[in-house]
């Protein structure tokens, strides 16, 4: 005990002075940090700034791996989200564009998200807006290419389908015939619109909005939502042709001209691609869905209500796995309704 004592009085004795020494040692650096730009190139001193910078780097970098960080942050965005009822949103700053990630798709609903981008403290506050605007639906389409507007009133297929065909591009339209329409408002960075119909195009913008102002909209982003199989073998309709399966294998159906022979086709099938010219001219080209066993696939000409098709039989490389779409990023199907 008595050693313990005598510890704590010879702590008492030297305090004042460890505190004076803190103190001038806090002095001494604000001193070298404040020296003119000329003087901070004479060798201690440079070397002094050097250590005082990398002491505290480090000091942040290790406590912002600890939990009083991640406490003390949290702690500052909660009470900037509370004190609206104070200042409002007054402290908040010009929103900048939001980034718009893809949506994600079912046969009747779109989930999109974004995230913001503006550069400011915790007591900054925005709301963003959410456009929505509604494309042709694929099923309404003729099958003769890839998708672009040919009018203000119809559209038509046109271009080359394959991996480079981008549905983005292929169904844009240049006189922007649907309008926009509001479809969220909030501080929520996501969104799920319902009630929607399948195998539809559907585009999205979003932007944000405070006090301060308005921002730009972000990006369009787009996808289909998905078809569904109406009953078992049913066709589904892609960029420049149709398709269906069946639990062992996979059939596309690509439209010919009348005059179409054998000796005019040209077919490439591997496990993982397909290719398909006619008179040296591409229908299709790309990479598919899933694996299929290239010598038990075959293909033939055959006629529908005085059209011809080519009729492409892939035997699929899994037994009973459903393919979302025969070809990958061409338009999707809810394999949920598939019946094997």
């Amino acid at each position: 005990m008595t050693i313990v004592t005598n510890y704590i009085r010879a702590v008492r004795a030297v305090w004042p002075f460890i505190g004076m020494a803190a103190w001038l040692l806090i002095l001494f650096t604000i001193t070298i940090f404040l020296l003119p730009k000329r003087m901070t190139k004479m060798y201690p001193i440079k070397q002094y700034r050097r250590f005082v910078k990398g002491s505290f780097e480090q000091i942040i970098a290790l406590s912002k791996s600890g939990p009083f960080y991640n406490f003390g942050v949290n702690l500052c965005v909660k009470i900037g989200s509370k004190t609206s009822f104070i200042v409002g949103d007054k402290l908040s700053v010009m929103p900048e564009s939001p980034q718009a990630g893809k949506p994600s798709t079912t046969a009747t609903e779109a989930t999109i998200r974004w995230k913001s981008i503006t550069k400011a403290g915790a007591f900054h506050k925005e709301e963003y807006v959410l456009e929505m605007q509604k494309g042709p639906n694929i099923s309404k389409l003729p099958s003769t290419g890839c998708l672009a507007p040919a009018d203000a009133d119809s559209w038509e297929w046109v271009g080359e389908p394959g991996p480079t065909w981008k549905p983005e591009i292929a169904m844009k339209t240049s006189n922007d015939d649907e309008p926009w329409k509001e479809v969220y408002r909030g501080a929520d960075k996501k969104a799920t619109i319902k009630e929607l119909e399948a195998g539809m195009w559907i585009s999205f913008r979003v932007r944000a909005v405070n006090s301060v102002g308005d921002s730009a909209f972000s990006d369009v982003s787009s996808a289909f939502t998905k078809q569904t199989v109406s009953e078992y073998g049913a066709f589904n309709h892609a960029p420049n042709y149709e398709w269906s399966q069946t639990p062992v294998e996979v059939n596309l159906r690509l439209p010919l001209p009348d005059s179409a022979n054998t000796r005019q086709l040209k077919c490439d099938l591997k496990s993982k691609t397909l290719q398909v010219c006619y008179n040296d001219e591409i229908l299709i080209k790309g990479d598919l869905y899933s694996e299929c066993i290239s010598d038990e696939s075959n293909w033939q000409l055959d006629s529908d209500k005085n059209k011809k098709f080519l009729v492409y039989t892939l035997r699929k490389g899994k037994d009973y796995m459903p393919w979302p779409s025969a070809i990958k990023n061409h338009p999707e199907i809810d394999v949920k309704s598939l019946q094997f």
